[in-house]
């Protein structure tokens, strides 16, 4: 792939994230897998091709359907003690879906299906935080309204009846896609949807107790709408939010970075506009991870076929030139990184079928 082409010639990206001094990286290849994300001890959940959730710690460990009849069972986020949240779903794909909190070991899990709101039609989980908070979205009987949600964990570390989070004034929808914990409270980043216009959501950040949402602002970097899909917590009360955003005046995509303060016992506030990722050399570029170094990953559209990148301060680099070389593997798809700089996302490898990676840096940042 043209790693080099994109440090080089002049198509917007710079190389300054990637030099002499930076870190070697291995490779591992994790079999027919697709992702979701890496804690910071390493530790990898997300779904098998075959439809279940798997952990990878040393070595693969691929675990059974909870209920015997899901058609698909997904793991969505891990946290350092390796609770993994996963969604059962059933073949037709629609949202009447049961979320559940796996622990214990291969051996022996222990899947504890999560509470749901009355007369709804089930939920689906986003991510699990350190302390074992679970974030989550639940969908009315009729299937047509989406509200971001929140499980807590009990005293005896069982979750506790999902709290719905509070929407701001004009606003009708929610949804949400990480969750962290933060200086004093746990912290949601999701969307919101105004009655105004239902199909155009903005990044939001939820505290856990708070009264409504930060909605984010991205107007001045040209953004017609925003999706925050991840969320990490950085030194002291500093907060990262990765977006994705649809262009006001073009049909393309770009990232968004947001830097916030969430200081102990009081709301989030936006520290300034967020930084943008984008580029005239391709259309579309989608930000799926960050750490709380402020590293993102993701993919972009390069001359319609997709490749994956790592976004620091400015700098971008394609993701090819962190592999080692002649390694047969092609990567195209970026979704998680930890603190350790850890990356996990799809690629091929010796032109055979998709199949998930873990990227290591072998020195440190």
């Amino acid at each position: 792939m043209a790693a080099a082409c994109l440090a080089w010639c002049g198509l917007g990206w710079s190389d300054g994230a990637v030099s002499a001094s930076s870190p070697a990286y291995r490779i591992v290849d994790l079999g027919q897998v697709q992702p979701a994300f890496i804690n910071d001890a390493g530790a990898i959940t997300g779904t098998t091709d075959g439809g279940r959730v798997f952990l990878y710690t040393n070595r693969l460990h691929v675990f059974k359907d909870p209920r015997g009849t899901w058609f698909e069972v997904d793991g969505t986020g891990i946290n350092d003690g390796d609770a993994i949240a996963a969604t059962g779903q059933n073949a037709t794909g629609d949202l009447a879906s049961t979320s559940y909190l796996l622990t214990g070991t291969p051996a022996q899990p222990r899947w504890t299906a999560l509470p749901t709101v009355p007369h709804n039609q089930g939920t689906a989980v986003s991510g699990i935080a350190s302390n074992g908070d679970i974030a989550g979205l639940s969908t009315d009987s009729g299937g047509s309204t989406l509200r971001g949600l929140v499980w807590t964990r009990g005293s005896e570390g069982r979750p506790r009846a999902p709290r719905l989070l509070p929407l701001p004034s004009g606003y009708r929808y929610s949804d949400t896609r990480s969750i962290v914990a933060g200086p004093g409270s746990i912290v949601i980043a999701g969307d919101v949807t105004s009655h105004a216009d239902w199909t155009v959501p903005f990044a939001a950040v939820w505290r856990l107790h708070g009264r409504r949402p930060l909605v984010l602002s991205a107007a001045k970097a040209g953004a017609r709408d925003s999706y925050a899909d991840a969320i990490a917590h950085g030194p002291g009360s500093l907060v990262y939010i990765a977006a994705s955003s649809d262009a006001a005046n073009a049909p393309t995509t770009f990232g968004l970075i947001w830097k916030l303060s969430c200081p102990a016992a009081k709301p989030c506030r936006q520290l300034a506009q967020p930084a943008v990722l984008r580029s005239d050399a391709f259309q579309n570029a989608y930000i799926n991870g960050i750490n709380g170094n402020g590293w993102a990953v993701g993919d972009y559209d390069y001359y319609n076929s997709p490749a994956a990148f790592v976004w620091h301060n400015g700098k971008t680099v394609d993701i090819e030139a962190l592999r080692p070389p002649h390694s047969g593997w092609v990567l195209y798809d970026a979704e998680a990184i930890n603190d350790r700089g850890q990356i996990v996302g799809l690629g091929t490898h010796d032109d055979k079928v998709s199949e998930g990676y873990l990227l290591t840096p072998t020195g440190s940042h």
